[in-house]
């Protein structure tokens, strides 16, 4: 098994063991196809499928028919139900042990949250059967299930198989997995709803003493977790799935004082049951009381006594913890941090440039559009930033509300683009805001990308607050983009002019306070002599490396100097050297980077105009500034 392992290497394999593999698009847990029919799916639909471009990028899912896999999660906030394993290990004790199975999981050997897998006693295919607990999702005939080689999106750490013992092994025989005992078939066919040991009041009822439920009321946390839902009803895979995990996500944000989350679960459960009736084969009554399950299933957070303050309204977006109310803590160890485990870095570029609110900066007519403009087409096809870095395909939305139509064709035209859906443009709206949350909405679940161009064009809409300072207000502004983006998991690329007055450190330079700096997550750079072609690429960041990058402009291109980012990098860093030292010594200084050994005057000579004591004078001038080192009577070489 190897990292370049996919869908098109690995499906021919499953089926034969007795599986039905469908494609999962790269980074999520959605089918990459309608693959409702995968059952029907012949040799020459594989072959279809394994020949398509995409199939080596694809992850692999299975077919659940015939099979009972029970889908325990663990109890994470508002990312998952309520906590699975406790529930697992409750259902154990009262159904009796399961027998020792395979199981499926992309959190490590040592994880209880995991797929298991049983056989489903015939009698009970084709029943309907329910999940038999909050935090145990059941994936039988109609489902699906994510598999090696697929990998998680939230820790993107590849699925791995494990055998009865717990050990690495390959997928088994689904004709050798134990079946799933009587007892827990008689509890996957009755419907939480009836055998709940507490129920959710009536919504409505609740709605007339829960305070703060208008529109008006509703906060910033819970209209995104509404928002997103409604966008895309099917985003993990069935409607079932993300209005239950919705659901929870409310619930819990109505125990921690977030206004509007009740109305917002009352919205689900009014709009859920006519998306999903059709499918159902009880109708709509099937799905009234699939839905009243789901709202029984966190009961307990809907009854409680919600927190008095809104944590939205004392959320900062450092240190990037979760939401807490007012009078909570956050405090742990340093050996408990150690233990901690965080998702990977999210990268818009890789090794370059993080997710996350970004700044661009540069003077006017400096190339800093151009720039954007190319990397947003090169990120919308998932093709190469700068002509040489890979970049993961994302839709873009790109905001030029300095250009036209007219512009923008003559640009991409420049940049030899070909059409494609994924990059948007708009060049004229009386709402930037709503237009940003309208896209990162709309592709939640695709890391979006937006770019604007300009941010002067977004602040300007602001009037100057008498209780805000400057520094104050620009924080504001920029930090209520970023907090956006960062609940709705995209980018978003701030194209900024730098400040005529300030020079030397890169921050400062920033056209502003430093209040708009200070909210963004990366600032990049842009620093480039007029009518020269060659530049340099500085970029600092919360969650990346800082570097120095030599580029270079041509044909209304941006390239990196060299081959990959280590090569940019070091061109800078040899630059600067040269400058150190000064124009005198250039022919030397290449001498000494041509012989990393060491040279002496007589060599210098040899290869030079310069005579053995104007080449000792220069040796020794590098000596002294730093830039050389003498290794022994008459050699010198490059100081490390």
């Amino acid at each position: 098994m190897t990292d370049s392992d996919s869908f098109k290497t690995v499906a021919e394999s499953y089926r034969r063991r007795g599986y039905t593999p469908i494609p999962i698009q790269p980074g999520t847990k959605r089918p990459a196809i309608n693959w409702r029919d995968a059952l029907t799916w012949d040799d020459a639909k594989y072959k279809q499928l394994e020949d398509d471009p995409r199939a080596e990028h694809w992850g692999v899912g299975i077919v659940t028919a015939g099979l009972a896999v029970l889908d325990v999660d663990a109890a994470a906030d508002h990312k998952t139900d309520a906590d699975g394993i406790t529930a697992f290990q409750r259902l154990n004790n009262e159904l009796g042990e399961l027998p020792p199975t395979y199981t499926n999981t992309a959190r490590g050997a040592d994880s209880r949250s995991r797929h298991y897998l049983f056989r489903l006693p015939e009698q009970y295919q084709g029943k309907k059967l329910h999940s038999p607990a909050p935090g145990i999702d059941l994936r039988t005939d109609g489902g699906q299930i994510l598999v090696w080689p697929s990998k998680h999106p939230d820790t993107q750490t590849s699925y791995q198989w494990y055998d009865e013992q717990g050990k690495e092994s390959g997928a088994p025989d689904p004709n050798s997995l134990p079946e799933l005992p009587e007892a827990w078939c008689e509890k996957l066919a009755t419907p939480q709803s009836k055998t709940a040991t507490r129920q959710a009041p009536s919504l409505p009822e609740l709605l007339k003493r829960t305070p703060n439920t208008t529109t008006e009321g509703t906060c910033g946390y819970v209209n995104t977790a509404y928002r997103k839902w409604e966008a895309n009803p099917q985003a993990k895979g069935s409607r079932h799935d993300t209005a239950r995990d919705a659901i929870h996500k409310l619930a819990l944000a109505h125990h921690e004082g977030h206004k509007g989350a009740i109305q917002a679960i009352h919205a689900i459960q009014e709009q859920y049951p006519p998306m999903v009736a059709d499918s159902r084969a009880g109708g709509l009554g099937e799905a009234l009381r699939e839905v009243q399950g789901m709202i029984d299933g966190v009961a307990d957070a809907i009854n409680s006594t919600p927190a008095s303050i809104d944590p939205c309204t004392t959320y900062t977006s450092t240190p990037a913890m979760q939401r807490k109310s007012e009078h909570e803590t956050v405090g742990f160890t340093l050996t408990e941090l150690m233990d901690m485990q965080f998702k990977p870095i999210q990268w818009l570029i890789p090794e370059l440039l993080a997710m996350g609110t970004i700044l661009l900066v540069a003077p006017p007519k400096k190339g800093k559009s151009w720039l954007a403009l190319e990397l947003a087409y090169q990120i919308a096809i998932g093709g190469k930033a700068f002509g040489t870095i890979p970049v993961p395909q994302r839709p873009v939305l790109y905001m030029a509300l300095e250009d036209g139509p007219r512009r923008l064709r003559h640009r991409t035209r420049e940049l030899d683009t070909r059409p494609t859906d994924q990059l948007r443009f708009i060049t004229a709206t009386a709402d930037i805001a709503a237009e940003i949350e309208r896209f990162l909405t709309e592709h939640a679940d695709h890391q979006p990308l937006v770019i604007l161009d300009t941010l002067a064009k977004y602040t300007s809409m602001f009037a100057t607050n008498p209780t805000q300072n400057a520094y104050e207000r620009d924080y504001k502004i920029v930090g209520d983009l970023q907090r956006q983006v960062l609940d709705m998991e995209g980018s978003l690329l701030l194209i900024h002019h730098t400040n005529k007055n300030r020079s030397g450190d890169m921050v400062d330079a920033v056209s502003g306070t430093n209040g708009i700096a200070g909210a963004a997550d990366t600032i990049i750079n842009l620093d480039r002599k007029r009518f020269e072609k060659d530049a340099v690429l500085r970029i600092t960041s919360r969650d990346a490396e800082e570097g120095e990058y030599a580029m270079t402009f041509k044909d209304n291109r941006w390239r990196l100097q060299g081959d990959c980012l280590e090569s940019a990098r070091d061109m800078v860093a040899e630059a600067r050297t040269r400058s150190r030292a000064g124009d005198n010594t250039s022919i030397v200084l290449d001498l000494l980077h041509k012989h990393p050994e060491g040279i002496s005057p007589s060599l210098v000579a040899e290869e030079t105009s310069l005579n053995a004591k104007h080449a000792a004078n220069r040796l020794q001038q590098l000596v002294e500034k730093g830039v050389a080192v003498k290794i022994g009577r008459g050699r010198y070489r490059l100081n490390a």
